[in-house]
């Protein structure tokens, strides 16, 4: 194994795991995880290997941080 995942993979993983947060910056329009796994996506294979992998989740995560302190929701994926 080359430890990486490819994005199709990894958006279903995501979804499935954090629909609500997900469903709610998809419902706004955007494109957010597509816009996420392009910018980590740093050779632009298709695929996210391990650090890349622990990027993204650290954007995730912040988005979701910086809404609880009233932020705009999804902000990450169009920076």
């Amino acid at each position: 194994p080359d430890d990486t995942i490819e994005k199709e993979a990894l958006l279903q993983l995501l979804k499935d795991n954090f629909p609500n947060f997900l469903s709610a910056c998809e419902k706004r329009g955007r494109h957010y995880l597509s816009n996420i796994f392009e910018k980590k996506d740093k050779n632009k294979d298709q695929k996210i290997d391990f650090s890349e992998f622990l990027s993204l989740l650290a954007d995730i995560a912040s988005d979701y941080h910086n809404h609880s302190h009233g932020e705009e929701l999804c902000s990450g994926g169009n920076k």
